[in-house]
């Protein structure tokens, strides 16, 4: 039963959200925009409860949007999940018969089961109350006994969660959910088994006759037998090893050998080595078809945080690990490696702005084969780290990044920390692929552009993603960008590499004269020109900065806020 969406409203930090969910979904966005809110309420109306199957909900799982209020005072919350068919009849007949009297069919013959959480504060009990039901597809409640169909629903999508804070000493435990089954899962061939029994009996002894202290607690113990009714012969036995195969199993440890040879127990390794090897756990957990689930399971696997402690090498390549070909796996994470290793549709960008949580996912229809493409490469090169911004300051090439980059240094501006980042389009087009791209993942954008032809057709092409928003988010320079620099006094070090013959001190030095000398240079030039002029402008510190450039950087910071 594949999960297609999730409804939260009034859980934690959510007011109201709705997140679109796919086989391979990954959650990305700045903190407390609620990405562990969201695997936390999976886990609570999914997970398997003690206390008479009650799902047990917190005081401060209430959401609470003003300082003096308290939990009584908030909504109810509501978690509701939409489990669907992708075509028709892709259900099996066995759940198709389990969830019969709650199934809803839509027009195009597809199946679909609706199930919604709720719980209100009680101030009478100081507890938060919970009820769950069923719903019809116009999200009435469907009257009746539901509690088998809740039951056949936690087998039907089991729900696996790894935390952030996961330690190899639980997760390779008995009683994890990820190593238990594979230790309790009792394969072995019964003949095989009391053969090995009988070995372990043997070896036992031989280690205990071996050890001679072990013979004065024998002789000591065995009095007791005159105190209580006890055997009269071999009272007392010691154990090193127990005779029960399943026993051993559960006590199994699990070792890496290292660079020096030595068999090391996976818990005394370094912290990267321990996430690495609990999310490889998980990967076998996954390949060995959850051999403690029904067949029929189509189960839902969260992981928070899987970069923890990894080098990014590691954390770009675990999302292969992460793949769940019997279900679904949601991920959320920081790691712009990992991301950079994520198809851009299997994204969903978190946000807060207004005090709301703002779900962006990327509609791939919207982009050709060849978009999607430079798309991919540049969340490649950039290492993902552009999807973390809250605007995007989209300039023509590698020199105006630079430019702007150590202009705001120079200012003291860290572009990053303010949600700025700074990305050249000229080589993957026109900006208008990345403008719609920025304005499906809810990101603001800024377009600068040169005043030459080249610019003209940026600029033409930014105006047709306006769409009713101000011109603000589009500044064309009156010429290329080496001009400005030139007119503001840093014209000697392009001068200083020009070819032209009509350089002549007793010219006048308008913009005109500056644009032959610039377009006498190349793009190698052009490049170690502005290093030395971003030298000098150092020297000169914030004063030497041009007033425009000043401005581009100040509405690219306004725009980022206007994204919290």
């Amino acid at each position: 039963m594949f999960l297609k969406k999730i409804d939260i409203s009034n859980f934690r930090g959510i007011k109201k959200m709705s997140l679109q969910l796919d086989q391979f979904t990954v959650l990305t966005g700045e903190n407390n925009t609620g990405k562990s809110t969201i695997l936390d309420a999976l886990q609570l109306t999914l997970g398997r409860y003690s206390t008479a199957g009650r799902i047990k909900f917190e005081r401060y799982d209430h959401h609470i949007a003003k300082s003096a209020e308290h939990a009584v005072d908030g909504d109810i919350i509501e978690i509701v999940l939409y489990f669907v068919e992708h075509k028709e009849n892709e259900w099996a007949d066995n759940i198709t018969r389990e969830f019969a009297n709650v199934i809803q069919i839509d027009n195009a013959n597809k199946k679909s089961v609706i199930f919604r959480v709720r719980s209100r504060y009680d101030a009478n009990t100081n507890e938060s109350v919970p009820e769950w039901d069923f719903l019809d597809s116009d999200l009435i409640e469907i009257s009746g006994n539901m509690a088998k169909y809740r039951k056949a629903l936690q087998e039907s999508a089991p729900i696996f969660a790894l935390k952030s804070t996961r330690n190899t000493k639980h997760e390779f435990s008995a009683t994890s959910s990820f190593w238990g089954p594979f230790v309790r899962s009792m394969s072995t061939d019964p003949n095989v088994r009391q053969a090995l029994e009988n070995e372990m009996v043997e070896l036992n002894q031989k280690i205990i006759d071996a050890h001679n202290p072990f013979t004065v607690i024998k002789e000591h113990l065995g009095n007791i037998a005159k105190l209580v009714p006890l055997t009269d012969s071999d009272t007392v036995s010691i154990e090193s090893l127990t005779d029960n195969v399943l026993d051993i199993l559960s006590k199994t440890r699990v070792s890496l050998t290292s660079s020096t040879g030595a068999k090391i127990p996976v818990g005394r390794h370094g912290e990267g080595t321990q996430s690495l090897a609990i999310i490889c756990l998980f990967g076998a957990f996954l390949q060995s078809n959850l051999q403690s689930h029904d067949s029929k399971a189509y189960p839902i696997l969260t992981l928070e945080e899987p970069e923890a402690h990894l080098h990014p090498s590691a954390a770009s390549s675990v999302t292969t690990l992460l793949q769940n070909p019997n279900g679904q796996s949601i991920i959320a994470t920081h790691s712009g490696d990992l991301i950079s290793n994520t198809p851009v549709s299997s994204l969903r960008r978190l946000s807060r702005k207004d005090g709301e949580i703002i779900v962006s996912q990327v509609d791939t229809n919207a982009f050709n084969a060849q978009d999607e493409f430079k798309i991919d490469h540049h969340i490649r090169t950039t290492r993902g780290n552009l999807l973390f911004a809250r605007c995007w300051l989209l300039v023509e090439g590698k020199v105006d990044r630079m430019v702007f980059e150590q202009c705001a240094a120079i200012c003291g501006i860290d572009l990053i920390s303010k949600g700025v980042y700074c990305i050249e389009y000229s080589h993957i087009g026109k900006p208008q692929i990345l403008i719609k791209f920025a304005k499906q993942l809810g990101i603001e954008w800024f377009v600068v552009a040169d005043g030459d032809d080249a610019g003209n057709g940026y600029i033409k092409s930014a105006k047709k993603e306006l769409q009713g928003k101000d011109t603000d988010h589009i500044l064309q320079l009156d010429d290329v960008l080496e001009v400005l620099l030139c007119l503001e006094g840093y014209g000697h070090h392009y001068e200083n590499l020009s070819k032209a013959k009509h350089i002549n001190d007793t010219v006048v030095k308008d913009a005109a004269y500056w644009k032959d000398i610039v377009k006498d240079l190349d793009k190698h030039d052009k490049t170690s020109v502005a290093v030395s002029v971003m030298d000098e402008m150092l020297e000169r510190g914030r004063g030497g900065i041009p007033d425009k450039i000043h401005r581009i950087i100040a509405k690219s910071i306004h725009l980022a806020g206007k994204g919290q």
